[in-house]
């Protein structure tokens, strides 16, 4: 299979960054997303009223968030994964994001929504933050459960708790 693969993979000779794959033409340069907080609706901030912050699934785009974002009646961003984006651990990944999301809202309480693999690093994102002090929600939307509850007892594991009634307590 990987053989047949190779022989109908080509490059295409307007560039060597556009591939022929499938009698399908994809010009990979459009797949690098540039905007790392990407605006999911229209809805501004008003008052007390606080952003919703989606992290991205494995994609790493906003792209299948678009429609729940536009759904909701509070300000909706996605963080996508940029080329800044440390790709080493979900750690590093959650502290750059906690980073840019400081950057955008310095001041909390944060409302996170991890999809998929997002969950693991949105989990991690709250427990980073809340470490700093802050209050933080958190939803995990098709995170996957068994994943989920070996990283959480990673996570434990650690950071020297028992349970999770600690981890919840603390607003994670």
């Amino acid at each position: 299979v990987g053989e047949q693969v190779t022989n109908r993979a080509e490059s295409s000779s307007e560039s060597p960054l556009t591939f022929r794959f499938f009698q399908v033409e994809m010009d990979i340069r459009k797949c690098i997303v540039t905007n790392p907080l990407e605006k999911l609706n229209k809805v501004t901030a008003t008052g007390s009223q606080r952003p919703i912050y989606f992290v991205h699934a494995m994609e790493g785009n906003a792209d299948p968030l678009r429609r729940i974002g536009a759904a909701l009646d509070a300000p909706a961003l996605c963080l996508q994964c940029t080329r800044d984006v440390p790709l080493g651990s979900i750690g590093d990944m959650a502290a750059h994001y906690v980073r840019l999301l400081r950057q955008a809202s310095p001041i909390g309480p944060y409302h996170l929504v991890g999809f998929s693999f997002g969950g693991a690093v949105a989990y991690e994102m709250a427990a980073l933050l809340t470490r700093q002090g802050f209050a933080v929600s958190l939803c995990l939307l098709d995170s996957s459960p068994q994943y989920m509850a070996v990283y959480r007892a990673q996570y434990r594991k650690a950071a020297k708790i028992a349970s999770d009634e600690r981890l919840e307590g603390n607003g994670v």
